[in-house]
């Protein structure tokens, strides 16, 4: 009966990641006010949230209680962290610069076309990076909606990095 369980939680995680993988390639990019959106997928954007919420709410609860393990609070605090740091950034796309917004606006990277040096893709983790010559870094995860209209804007601009593509 356990076995059964755990193959089940197994397939359910796995399947998720899976999901939001698809959900990223179905769903497509928005343009609002002359730059395209390319957001996270909204269950993975809702997951995150309340995985953040719960592991802060679990380690305030845990702390608040009379005679309690310090160390749950940690891992929670820990993990409500892990949460924050491996949240994809929503990207904005114009025909003059690329900015970054990650840990919801807390760190914001903002490039001009015009320094971008390389844009490349990486097939070990399917992302798109994109480096200027500030050395800042913008990538377009496998999580990031649009992927093929992100290149094909890239690929539109006038500059050389672009027909490299």
């Amino acid at each position: 009966m356990r076995s059964t369980l755990e193959a089940i939680l197994t397939g359910l995680v796995i399947g998720a990641g899976y999901w939001f993988a698809i959900e990223a390639q179905c769903v497509k990019p928005e343009t609002n006010k002359g730059y395209t959106e390319y957001p996270l997928p909204k269950g993975l954007k809702f997951l995150l949230s309340a995985g953040v919420s719960v592991f802060l709410y679990g380690a305030i609860s845990n702390l608040l209680r009379p005679g309690h393990e310090t160390w749950v609070s940690v891992l929670s605090i820990a993990l409500a962290l892990f949460c924050l740091y491996f949240t994809p950034a929503t990207i904005f796309c114009s025909r003059e610069r690329l900015v970054s917004v990650r840990w919801y606006g807390i760190k914001r990277v903002s490039m001009n076309w015009a320094d971008v040096v390389s844009v490349y893709k990486d097939p070990a983790d399917n992302s798109l990076t994109v480096t200027d010559k500030f050395n800042h870094r913008i990538v377009h995860t496998m999580f990031n909606v649009g992927r093929a209209e992100f290149l094909r804007e890239i690929s539109e601009l006038p500059y050389n990095f672009a027909r490299m593509l």
